[in-house]
């Protein structure tokens, strides 16, 4: 009887923690593709040094959780948004404000797929 209340106990609490991680994560590909959005606007009003900040601060924050994501998520779209990252500072530093603000755009698209992809909605539970 221990054994079976102990593997149901298992059960549940795995079951929370994938909930409780697949809501978060849709929380946090949505602050960081905002992030993206912001800095893609910034860009093409002839701002770009302060586009530039804001994409590495949502780089930054996508690094820092790029850990849960590859334990949740697939690897191939986790590595084409590490090359989107690594052409946005490209074109930051050439200038390529059109570019820049084309590839942050990509990159939020993306990174909202992927929350919409581990998330708890209706789609991905049936």
């Amino acid at each position: 009887m221990n054994r079976t209340l102990a593997g149901a106990l298992l059960l549940i609490l795995l079951l929370a923690a994938g909930i409780l991680t697949a809501l978060s994560m849709s929380r946090w590909n949505e602050e960081i593709a905002g992030q993206l959005d912001a800095a893609a606007r910034q860009a093409l009003e002839g701002n770009p040094e302060e586009a530039a900040q804001t994409a590495r601060e949502a780089e930054a924050c996508w690094q820092k959780k790029w850990g849960i994501h590859a334990a949740i998520a697939d690897h191939d779209p986790l590595e084409q948004i590490d090359v989107g990252f690594a052409q946005l500072r490209i074109y930051s530093e050439a200038g390529e404000t059109v570019a820049f603000a084309a590839i942050c755009a990509q990159l939020a698209q993306q990174i909202r797929a992927i929350g919409e992809a581990g998330s708890a909605g209706w789609r991905n539970i049936l």
